[in-house]
């Protein structure tokens, strides 16, 4: 009637504040690396976006089943004390199931929006390109199209060593100056485990002069979308347009495995609306 995935672990209270917000409460942590964080437990998992509860609707008993759910959760909230129970990834529509979080005392609120592009195989096409309106046409050809030669492409299932401890610390490039998302790191196991798991890949984007690793992408295959979860980028080639071509380069994989749905999560909503997505 009903599964589910859900975490336990310590999250920013700012994760979705405001930039100042943010920029005064990542200061406070140069001190205290622990403050304004709060012992969550959640639904889905830190890196997981979209719908992460199955719940068979037409069962007469469904009701009970969501109510059994919350009872386990405030458990596990108990047993970790733990500051916050947050029920997510919810669509605004299903107002039978917020009357269940309703009833339980839970307060609704609005998360970050959640971005795909549809239609992959239409992507780069002298078609995907008509459909674009003039302002967007304009910005491919000038921060993708003008850049990506200078750079070289690669795939890989799984990275040495030396490349996967690279491929961290870009990502920790990422996570220590994004605002937007406040997150703590995810930890180094986290890139090992995907590394020999056959679901995983790793996009690798070189930079043509430096022969340097300018960016990557671990990505996420399912049997329905192409999901680029974990973006990691040298700061230094900003300049080049690396976060679009590495976006650009994700959608370019996922057309070539012949998928139909690239999944593209949060944040940074404002460069994919301009690719497309949706």
């Amino acid at each position: 009637m009903l599964a589910t995935v859900a975490t336990v672990g310590l999250t920013k209270s700012d994760m979705f504040s405001d930039k100042a917000i943010s920029e005064f409460a990542n200061k406070q942590r140069q001190q205290d690396n622990y403050a304004y964080t709060s012992k969550v437990v959640m639904l889905g998992t830190g890196i997981t976006e979209g719908e992460c509860l199955y719940l068979k609707r037409e069962h007469p008993q469904w009701r009970e089943a969501v109510e059994l759910l919350i009872q386990k959760l405030q458990d596990i909230q108990q047993e970790n004390d733990a500051d916050t129970l947050v029920l997510r990834d919810f669509h605004t529509h299903d107002q039978e199931l917020f009357e269940v979080f309703y009833g339980n005392s839970f307060i609704r609120k609005r998360g970050p929006d959640s971005y795909r592009f549809e239609n992959v195989q239409r992507y780069r096409s002298e078609q995907y390109f008509a459909d674009l309106k003039w302002k967007k046409r304009k910005h491919w050809r000038e921060s993708i199209g003008a850049h990506e030669q200078k750079f070289n492409f690669q795939v890989a299932a799984t990275l040495d060593k030396q490349e996967l401890h690279q491929a961290y610390t870009l990502y920790t490039n990422v996570q220590k100056s994004s605002l937007e998302i406040n997150t703590y790191a995810l930890p180094f196991k986290l890139f090992q485990y995907c590394n020999c798991n056959d679901d995983w890949e790793f996009l690798k984007i070189y930079s043509k002069d430096t022969f340097e690793l300018a960016a990557m992408g671990l990505c996420y295959r399912t049997s329905m979308a192409y999901i680029p979860l974990i973006v990691g980028m040298d700061y230094r080639y900003q300049d080049a347009g690396i976060y679009r071509v590495a976006l650009d380069q994700a959608l370019h994989r996922s057309y070539s495995l012949g998928y139909d749905l690239g999944g593209l999560g949060i944040g940074a909503g404002f460069e994919m609306y301009r690719i497309g997505a949706v």
